[in-house]
């Protein structure tokens, strides 16, 4: 092992291994100097460890173009602010307490925020924005944003896997309460510190608004005959409307309750008001009828049970508005 000091900037630790394979042109201070790029060898740095020309390093492909990085000292990272105030040149004074500053960080970003966490103690907050199972990762900083706009949005259910949260079997919060994903994640504490403890999940859109408020609806049907087609429900809240949520599709039978799991695409608050409406798959003329003798809609956080009835019956196309059993 072999330790090259470059006037006190630029230190490393070269282990053995072979020899140089490829050499980088780069311009440093007007003039161009050529970088050897070590393969095959492994450089260590005093405060970050080291690096290794090989997996996991080279996992992507720029890493493997790009060669082992370069010294901490010779990138020279700065944390520099800049605000609605001065966005052309960075703030020097601060005069406030670290205390009341929160760093969010997406992707590199979020090791960025950490690294100055470590600079600068008694920070208030450290954020990191990534990607977990299934969430797309450039997407990521989206729902952060989105859930800055909406305190009471993205709510994780406690649950021991996903297939066991699609089913429907991790519905409600515990006592304790459920944590939301994104900014006020902080609201929540974590007390079960077990090594069995639940993991939570949640759904989101494939577009923006991408926050979904679960919905359980439960519908028992009333009607002239069986006959093939598909139920939808709209429910009304103190604040919005659902659009169409279809509960089922296929065989329809009166006096059977179908129910299903929706994941609604605005927050309707208090329930006030739910319509049923059916279509059926036949074409042509239609002597069917069908309505909705009950409909149990159990959501929120809380869990909160509306009930909603009626004695109508009608043919396809055609809404029923059911009232408050």
């Amino acid at each position: 092992m072999c330790h090259v000091d470059n006037g006190n900037r630029n230190k490393f630790y070269l282990k053995e291994g072979v020899g140089v394979r490829d050499v980088r042109s780069r311009e440093v201070e007007g003039e161009e100097e050529e970088e050897e790029l070590f393969k095959g060898k492994e450089v260590c740095y005093e405060r970050v460890g080291c690096f290794k020309d090989g997996l996991p390093w080279t996992s992507t492909l720029s890493r493997q173009l790009a060669g082992l990085p370069w010294s901490p000292e010779e990138i020279n990272t700065r944390f520099l602010l800049y605000t609605r105030h001065n966005p052309k040149a960075h703030q020097k004074k601060f005069g406030y307490s670290p205390s009341k500053v929160h760093l969010i960080g997406h992707s590199l970003g979020a090791h960025l925020a950490g690294e100055a966490g470590s600079r600068t103690p008694g920070l208030g907050r450290i954020t990191e924005v990534t990607s977990f199972f299934d969430c797309n990762h450039a997407r990521s900083h989206r729902f952060y944003v989105e859930s800055i706009l909406n305190p009471d949005a993205f709510i994780a259910y406690p649950c021991r896997s996903y297939e066991s949260f699609k089913a429907g079997n991790c519905f409600h919060c515990p006592k304790g309460g459920c944590p939301t994903m994104g900014h006020f994640a902080d609201r929540f504490h974590l007390r079960n510190q077990k090594p069995n403890r639940p993991y939570y999940f949640l759904n989101t859109g494939a577009f923006s608004p991408f926050a979904r408020w679960r919905h359980k609806l439960s519908v028992k049907i009333d009607g002239n005959n069986v006959t093939q087609g598909s139920i939808f429900l709209r429910v009304g809240g103190m604040t919005r409307n659902t659009g169409e949520l279809e509960v089922t599709s296929g065989t329809l039978k009166p006096g059977v309750t179908y129910t299903k799991l929706i994941d609604a695409d605005v927050n309707v608050g208090n329930v006030t008001s739910i319509e049923f409406i059916w279509k059926e798959h036949s074409f042509g003329r239609s002597q069917n009828k069908l309505g909705a003798e009950m409909v149990i809609d159990i959501s929120g956080k809380h869990g909160y049970e509306s009930t909603f009835c009626s004695q109508d019956i009608k043919g396809p196309n055609i809404a029923q508005i059911l009232k408050p059993c």
